[in-house]
């Protein structure tokens, strides 16, 4: 199959070398075809022979190192090589057949309303380039690799030359047979795109990607503001949020770009490192000494770092000196553990972690009010409900509730006649004597059906008859055999006649479940089973006169 695949391989790659001028109808078959090969991992194009050796391998080929659009127009004598760290697109989420290939990322934010457009000339008009364009928006670049964010413009066309969003585009998407045009983009200020261009030909040639068709503004010269800063209750760790993507290289690591002064002080931020620093970054987290105190408020600025400089956006705006004030939210407890069980089962209930916690409800254990985690047999059917009030030293108290649902099960009890031994061959019946718990009825005179479990002798409350259609029976003899009976069928699986053929003993079991809830209980009886009776037979016969013999088997 490999070798199949190989002269497939050759003669495609091949074909496109020496056949440079061939109709658009053969380019466009090439394409699939090798798109298709690359979507089963059966095709390296880096690695195909007659194709050029593209020389530029960079950071901006991972999408969170984009490289940010500042200027209208981006000129390159060279191409990429390969797709950076990873591949970042997965296959079949986007009109690109061929995934990244010998790509770069670029981003840039509006701000201004306007349509989005632009060319990718490339500089031998015989070279294929393809791009998507992606809407990131309060988003990031994982999104892209999860497949949860997906192409707003997308082009795979098998056209050389000049590729883009045009007036002349009439698809927001082309296939490898569509056009190399696709639609111009209406946007609004703020949001945030990525755009890769991938090199189809892997040429050496480069190429100029032109901003100039657009009419909205899509890099700016406005400074970078402080947007939010957060931390939890009694941290070390401040998290600081800019209003655009911020220079990796202009946050200085001891921290010295920033302050921080308020309740339980003085502080110091002793460092600081961009959240999935490539290039830029939006996110700054601040490790402080000591740990907050207090719930605030505290106060974080910006200041010139050790650096010689404050936070420089991506465009190379300078942010400037400035505070943001910010206080913490008390955690909030949560309870983890069942909203329902059977009757009879352990019920354990656990609040988050806290300083000290107090538990109320009629059902919480004497002594364990005030546990993390509380647990117990639950033998009540009916609805328990809890509430923990926590405290987290100085930062304050939460509150949580939980209701649970205890639900009845069946009780399973039977018998076994004649009685427990029994001899091998010979019948044993089993009598079912299991009760199924009260049920609410549909009339006044009931009976009740089964369909919810409550206290026997409350207002339309009936006990059920353990042959009620809303219970079901499954019986193991212990040797292999079994019977079920399930809304009133078989009849004869209800109180079973079994017979075991070997000596033994053997364990059977009754397992009773309602057919509405899936609460069930077992019982279980020993059977032993004992050597059929001796028969006695004489030979030659059972009259002899004295002197003569008989065999008696």
């Amino acid at each position: 199959m490999k070798f199949k695949y190989f002269i497939v391989l050759f003669l495609i790659t091949n074909f496109v070398v020496s056949q440079k001028d061939t109709s658009l109808e053969l380019r466009i078959q090439e394409k699939i075809q090798r798109s298709l090969l690359i979507q089963s991992g059966q095709y390296n194009a880096l690695a195909a022979p007659g194709t050029g050796n593209p020389t530029l391998m960079a950071l901006e080929q991972d999408c969170n190192s984009a490289i940010p659009v500042c200027q209208n127009v981006y000129s390159t004598t060279a191409s990429y090589s390969g797709n950076g760290s990873s591949q970042e697109i997965p296959s079949n989420s986007s009109c690109l057949g061929s995934n990244e290939l010998n790509s770069v990322w670029y981003t840039f934010s509006t701000s201004s309303s306007g349509n989005l457009a632009f060319n990718i000339t490339p500089n031998n008009m015989g070279n294929d380039y393809d791009f998507a364009l992606y809407d990131i928006t309060g988003n990031n670049c994982s999104g892209i690799s999860s497949g949860a964010i997906t192409p707003i413009r997308c082009n795979f066309a098998a056209n050389s030359g000049v590729t883009g969003l045009s007036n002349s585009g009439t698809n927001a998407s082309e296939p490898a047979s569509g056009s190399n045009q696709s639609t111009v983009l209406a946007t609004t200020p703020g949001r945030t795109y990525v755009l890769i261009i991938s090199n189809y030909s892997s040429s050496q040639s480069g190429y100029t990607l032109d901003f100039s068709p657009g009419t909205a503004s899509i890099f700016d010269n406005i400074p970078p503001t402080i947007t939010g800063v957060t931390a939890p209750c009694g941290s070390i760790n401040v998290v600081f949020n800019a209003s655009e993507q911020i220079r990796c290289t202009s946050i200085a690591a001891n921290g010295s770009d920033f302050t921080i002064t308020g309740t339980g002080g003085p502080y110091v931020v002793t460092a600081a490192s961009g959240a999935n620093c490539g290039v830029n970054t939006a996110q700054i987290n601040l490790t402080i000494s000591p740990a907050l105190s207090g719930a605030g408020p505290w106060t974080v600025g910006v200041v010139t770092g050790s650096d010689g400089n404050t936070l420089i956006d991506a465009c190379g705006n300078l942010m400037a000196p400035g505070t943001r004030t910010f206080t913490t939210v008390p955690p909030t407890v949560t309870i983890t553990g069942p909203s329902s069980i059977c009757r009879g089962s352990n019920l354990a209930l656990t609040a988050s972690s806290a300083s000290s916690y107090t538990w109320t409800g009629s059902s919480v254990p004497a002594g364990q009010q005030n546990q993390q985690t509380i647990s117990f047999i639950a033998n009540t059917a009916g609805t328990l409900n809890f509430t923990v009030n926590v405290t987290n030293g100085t930062c304050g108290n939460s509150v949580a509730t939980r209701a649970v649902t205890v639900t009845d099960a069946p009780q399973a009890n039977f018998s076994a006649l004649p009685s427990a031994t029994v001899c091998a061959g010979n019948p044993i019946t089993f009598t079912n004597t299991s009760t199924y718990p009260c049920s609410t009825g549909l009339f006044p005179s009931g009976p009740g059906l089964g369909l919810n479990q409550c206290n026997c002798g409350t207002p339309l409350c009936y006990p059920t008859s353990n042959q009620g259609t809303f219970a079901t029976y499954l019986w193991t003899f212990g040797d292999g055999g079994t019977a079920f009976y399930i809304l009133g069928t078989p009849a004869s699986a209800f109180s079973p006649t079994y017979t075991y053929n070997n000596p033994g003993t053997y364990i059977v079991s009754l397992t009773a479940s309602g057919l509405i809830n899936t609460c069930s209980n077992t019982e279980n009886l020993t059977i032993t089973v004992l050597p059929a009776a001796a028969n006695l037979t004489v030979s030659p016969t059972q009259t002899i006169c004295a002197g003569q013999s008989a065999t008696i088997t």
